[in-house]
């Protein structure tokens, strides 16, 4: 092939496309390295569309009772009004939530049936605290502490969807 040909031209770009591919896929995979929770409330939209549904009544919050909830105490009472039933498995878990808690025992069988059961609590937003290790189940394993998951209830008793999360650093104003 002659000198200057389509060759080197091919050559080159074919380069330069395996080049962005690889930068492109990695920006996704960064992108998505939480696979549990993928919209933060530390974003404006994902925090907008949180407090929107908290204003209809179809949140439903989880979390540990074995995380600190003095932050997310507080993150709530910046971030959405305080309209939500607490509720926890047993009496032991210490409120720093300003509220008595709702207490439910079947929160202690923490299964995949947890879902379910979860989606015939009825309207209204929940923070539910969970017992040890049930988040952990929950979410795959890998959280960290003071992971809090924002579910959307479903609408006849659908199972809810995950909309969005917060950890410790995400609150807004901390």
């Amino acid at each position: 092939m002659a000198k200057g040909g389509r060759f080197p031209l091919l050559y080159w770009t074919s380069i330069l496309m395996l080049a962005l591919m690889l930068v492109f896929t990695g920006w996704y995979f960064y992108q998505n390295r939480d696979a549990v929770c993928r919209n933060s409330i530390s974003d404006d939209l994902a925090r907008t569309q949180l407090q929107r549904y908290w204003q209809k009544g179809r949140i439903i919050a989880l979390m540990s009772s074995a995380d600190d909830g003095k932050p997310v105490a507080a993150g709530l009472a910046r971030v959405l009004p305080e309209d939500y039933d607490l509720l926890v498995a047993d009496a032991d878990v210490e409120s720093v939530f300003g509220r008595p808690p709702q207490i439910l025992p079947w929160l202690n069988a923490c299964d995949m049936s947890l879902l379910e059961r979860i989606s015939r609590l009825g309207q209204g937003n929940k923070l539910l605290l969970l017992p040890r290790g049930c988040l952990d189940n929950l979410a795959g394993g890998g959280r960290k502490p003071g992971l809090v998951l924002f579910l959307l209830q479903g609408e006849g008793g659908q199972m809810p969807k995950m909309l969005a999360c917060a950890r410790p650093g995400d609150w807004p104003g901390e």
